[in-house]
């Protein structure tokens, strides 16, 4: 794939019996100056003008495995376009993910870098290699658990592992693709689904993610949590928000209980892999990298001092933290390829013009490795961020992550809080070596993977607890 989009703007899969497919990877020439200047002003690639509002390629298609595990696509991701996704998402921006949410969260990111902290201090026996890709999993698991669920995430009565398991499904079937995704309307695609598996598994899936929804509303819903004092998780506020409606005749969302699963189905299938992926990649690139990781924890120590953990106070204050972690997001994005979305009218891109109803696949993973974006892409280089305005939050299109305009992902804001914070700590509290015998070269850095590109041999280090 990558061999083809760098030598294509676009790639154009057009069989007469399938969906128009366009693969956008940005190819473009070496930006001059006054072209970068015109950027930062304003001025976007043209090949990324689909992505923008209004751009005309704002639609989620209507894909098969998507459809049941959203609720019919009551969720935000995988919602087509129109006045009630309009609403959700900005419910789900405005009364879920705003910065005040997160900054409300903040005690869940504290106990889960407190425990990780605490579990790695106390690995047996003392100096052995550790999976840090586990642990780190288990922190990001931890962190969107207790964010959603609340306490009862890592409680005796809660099947922890089995949801887990559950979620993991859940993921590859969201990542894949069926015959009726290709064919929609199509009865037999839909017969080929039955006959092939795929779809008895996606309702098996369904039922058994659904049971654990049902049970979660339903201790939300118990009279005596209103007077329990209890830290307000993400389905108190919309168990709350459910009452509101009820008593609201003119209420614009109907939010009924399949929307509240539809949201925490966005919640749980986005949130974990993205941040523990994100993590376990910084944490491989730092040890093949020595430089880069003594200058990052020179900053961190340097500015936390004899403090036994960093807070979210001090993390505000890392430059040069907050730029390993954008320089990951270019060479190691959550997922090669964006959600796909699909034109709703007639547009142009890098000038071909593309009918309404086209999917438009967008390859950030060839995007952040293009040499005619970036000097030396292959080169793990925070420092080519110093000065520079480009970020990936979306306005800049050479970095897109998350993607941009209205189809990008809303909880920007909440992964990279986890991700600095636990980066910061691990940094601060240890110091990392590789297990004996191996060299910074012979770390494995293959990738593999679905909605998230995850590492496909687990990082196992060595941490050595500062005194």
């Amino acid at each position: 794939m990558d061999s083809q989009s760098r030598s294509h703007e676009l790639l154009l899969v057009v069989p007469l019996f399938l969906p128009l497919l366009y693969l956008l990877s940005s190819r473009r020439r070496r930006r001059s100056r006054s072209q970068e200047q015109q950027q930062n002003d304003g001025v976007l690639p043209g090949s990324a003008e689909p992505l923008l509002p209004g751009g005309g390629a704002e639609v989620r298609p209507r894909r098969g495995g998507p459809r049941m595990l959203s609720y019919d696509f009551l969720d935000v991701a995988f919602s087509p376009y129109s006045d009630y996704w309009r609403e959700m998402r900005k419910l789900f921006i405005l009364e879920l993910l705003s910065m005040r949410r997160v900054q409300s969260f903040a005690y869940a990111r504290a106990a889960e870098v407190d425990r990780l902290v605490a579990s790695l201090a106390s690995s047996s026996p003392p100096g052995a290699a550790v999976d840090l890709s586990e642990k780190l999993y288990a922190l990001s698991d931890g962190v969107v658990g207790t964010v959603a669920f609340g306490k009862m995430y890592g409680s005796a009565q809660f099947e922890r592992s089995s949801f887990q398991r559950v979620m993991d499904e859940t993921l590859r079937v969201l990542g894949s693709f069926t015959f009726e995704d290709f064919f929609p309307a199509s009865r037999l695609a839909r017969l080929a689904d039955v006959l092939t598996g795929a779809a008895p598994r996606r309702r098996r899936i369904f039922l058994q993610i659904d049971r654990f929804f049902d049970s979660v509303i339903d201790k939300h819903l118990e009279p005596e949590r209103l007077q329990a004092g209890v830290q307000e998780d993400m389905v108190d506020a919309l168990v709350k928000m459910w009452r509101e409606e009820q008593a609201d005749c003119e209420a614009k969302n109907g939010l009924t209980r399949d929307h509240i699963k539809g949201i925490l189905m966005d919640t749980f299938s986005g949130g974990i892999d993205t941040s523990a992926v994100t993590m376990i990649w910084i944490m491989a690139e730092l040890m093949r990298n020595p430089r880069v990781m003594r200058k990052a924890q020179a900053e961190v120590r340097g500015l936390v001092g004899n403090k036994p953990r960093v807070d979210e106070e001090d993390v505000k204050n890392l430059s040069y933290l907050k730029m390993v972690v954008k320089e990951n997001f270019r060479i190691h994005p959550p997922g090669t390829l964006l959600i796909p979305r699909e034109t709703m009218t007639s547009c142009v891109i890098g000038g071909y013009d593309v009918l309404p109803g086209t999917r438009i696949f967008v390859n950030v993973w060839a995007m952040g490795r293009d040499p005619c974006i970036w000097d030396r892409p292959e080169e793990f280089n925070p420092e080519r961020f110093e000065g520079s305005q480009v970020d990936f939050r979306g306005s800049n299109f050479e970095l897109l992550p998350f993607g941009s305009g209205r189809r990008s992902c809303p909880a920007i804001a909440m992964g990279v809080a986890n991700v600095e914070l636990a980066l910061a700590n691990l940094l601060h509290c240890f110091d990392w070596q590789l297990p004996e015998g191996m060299k910074e070269e012979d770390i494995d850095m293959e990738e593999t993977g679905q909605l998230a590109f995850r590492k496909m041999v687990p990082l196992c280090l060595v941490p050595i607890k500062r005194v």
